[in-house]
């Protein structure tokens, strides 16, 4: 911690932002030493989702995680980001995942005054880990937020084909990449972004977050085989009721047999 932030704690002391104490001059964390034990560490920290190798993610999508993320995204807190960063890399070095590029989920031209907390993250990451991070991705269309998507299939299709990878890349081949976000949720977007990837010749790819939500938890994946392209389905969240369906089914097909009374003038005139 720099000189400047020392004297500047002084005057206007750094409060826990969950407890509100003040927290000691000399540390950078938002978040008090107390306040760190309430995060719920996720039972499954590591797991593999086509086509990254491996996907780590630190703590539960509950309470504490959900509150520091929203001042994160939403209310900028940069601090927050960097004790994200710094959680991350250690998760990192815990399960011996050793990228040797970073990168981040992009965005549009007119999106990108925004706030990127994906690129925030990747970039300090990157800086902890001693290795480059570089924009190796471009967002070629406009995709809705993800969290306006309720589904897992919505999800999957608002950003299908949204990322190619720049032109202006060197050969990725023998790089090991880490794609880092905030939240992992159905793992739609960071899916998208790897599949660009691996079309500019990548083979190693990783991805990490520092919450997981409950979706992301217990979301199994069933592999079918189509004719023309495998695809993969869930059967968590589906669209559509099948109950539903029946009783829209029987009243079309009551409808049908129906006729409007120009119809049944016609018919009738014609039976005479």
């Amino acid at each position: 911690m720099d000189l400047k932030k020392i004297i500047t704690n002084m005057f206007f002391p750094q409060e826990c932002i969950f407890c509100k104490t003040e927290i000691p001059i000399t540390t950078e964390c938002p978040i008090c030493e107390k306040c760190k034990n309430i995060f719920v560490f996720s039972s499954k920290q590591i797991f593999q989702r086509y086509p990254l190798e491996a996907i780590v993610s630190c703590v539960k999508y509950e309470q504490a995680a959900r509150a520091a993320v929203i001042k994160f995204k939403y209310g900028q807190r940069k601090d927050v980001g960097r004790f994200f960063a710094e959680v991350m890399t250690q998760k990192l070095k815990q399960h011996n995942v050793s990228p040797t590029i970073v990168t981040f989920i992009p965005t549009r031209k007119n999106e990108r005054k925004r706030f990127n907390q994906s690129e925030f993250l990747a970039k300090k990451i990157a800086r902890s880990l001693k290795i480059p991070c570089k924009p190796l991705l471009i967002k070629k269309r406009a995709t809705k937020s993800q969290t306006s998507c309720k589904t897992v299939i919505q999800r999957k299709r608002n950003v299908r084909g949204a990322f190619c990878p720049r032109k202006d890349n060197l050969s990725l081949q023998n790089e090991k990449i880490l794609i880092a976000d905030d939240v992992f949720t159905t793992g739609a977007t960071m899916t998208e972004c790897a599949k660009a990837l691996i079309s500019a010749g990548a083979t190693c790819i990783y991805g990490i977050s520092f919450a997981l939500t409950a979706t992301g938890e217990t979301h199994k994946e069933i592999r079918f085989e189509f004719s023309q392209k495998p695809e993969i389905i869930t059967y968590e969240n589906l669209p559509y009721d099948a109950a539903r369906l029946l009783k829209k089914h029987i009243r079309a097909k009551r409808q049908k047999g129906r006729y409007n009374p120009i119809d049944r003038f016609f018919r009738s005139e014609k039976n005479n």
